[in-house]
């Protein structure tokens, strides 16, 4: 896998994290709960407040890895990258610029002066404003 896929695969499980996940195993078991860890490149997980397929309940579960066959993202983002960007582009025009595989939304910096505003002010600079979300695509 190329350093690019790597990267995005991480982001990816970045997202997920805190968030209510389905993990099927390669041996079939199934648990759902709250994706609170993962380490790399092993992928092990965390869950916690967890439930299986037989209804049987764990505070934690930490699963292996090499076991693990898929997870599946069981909420839905508050809001998505893109439709962010837009709200803010109404009140920062032509100073936002959304790096969507880095999950970022940047609003840029600018110079202005109060004259520009309606008032007589010494000139200030904007600052640079990164919001890093975890949202899918």
């Amino acid at each position: 896998m190329s350093l690019s896929a790597q990267r995005k695969l991480l982001l990816e499980l970045s997202s997920l994290l805190d968030k209510r996940v389905l993990v099927r195993t390669t041996y079939g078991k199934v648990f759902e709960g709250t994706l609170t860890g993962f380490d790399h490149p092993a992928l092990n997980i965390s869950l916690v407040d967890v439930r299986t397929e037989g209804n049987e309940k764990y505070y934690k579960v930490i699963i292996s890895g090499s076991v693990v066959a898929e997870i599946l993202a069981l909420q839905e983002p508050l809001f998505k990258l893109k439709e962010f960007a837009e709200i803010l582009e109404k009140y920062f025009p032509n100073l936002v610029k959304v790096y969507e595989d880095a999950g970022v939304i940047m609003v840029s910096t600018t110079l202005f002066s109060a004259s520009s505003l309606g008032k007589s002010a010494p000139v200030g600079r904007s600052n640079i404003t990164a919001i890093s979300l975890p949202i899918f695509s």
